[in-house]
């Protein structure tokens, strides 16, 4: 594979919403179960900062999620995907490192991001990313990398 190229918020509403139609069926459960995608699209493009790989003019991985808690210095990763037939080049993990950057760049000193229980290789992916779980709720692991110290 080339070079993996990140946009940062270059997607439109309907882009994002394509990409989560496309990779809807790799959640568990589905991610129309959790969320309504339409206006989930909408959210992450008015609300969240974008971090896309684009291949033809589509969307084949995106991150999204807040780095605007000014208060307490904490970003806020909502999601992560990336379609099935580009995984295991290393996508995820790029996608990762620039928000990460972002967020120190932006002076915050905490990211937050909830995942599923049984989604091992995400929790594996943030784990080496130095984030550790805070908290376990209803199947849902709550975990936090700190941006300030030495296991950045």
């Amino acid at each position: 594979m080339k070079t993996i190229e990140v946009s940062i918020k270059t997607a439109k509403q309907e882009d994002i919403l394509i990409h989560l139609l496309h990779c809807n069926t790799d959640f568990n459960p589905y991610l129309e179960k959790r969320v309504d995608l339409n206006s989930f699209a909408t959210k992450i493009y008015t609300q969240a900062i974008s971090f896309e790989v684009w291949v033809d003019q589509s969307i084949v991985a995106l991150l999204s999620g807040y780095v605007n808690d000014l208060e307490n210095k904490v970003a806020y990763i909502n999601h992560v995907s990336v379609l099935k037939e580009f995984r295991g080049k290393g996508i995820s993990k790029v996608l990762l490192d620039k928000f990460i950057q972002y967020s120190k760049d932006q002076n915050f000193k905490n990211i937050k991001l909830e995942v599923s229980e049984n989604n091992r290789t995400a929790i594996s992916l943030y784990e080496k990313h130095h984030f550790t779980i805070e908290n376990i709720v209803s199947g849902k692991i709550i975990m936090i990398k700190n941006l300030t110290g030495v296991n950045e």
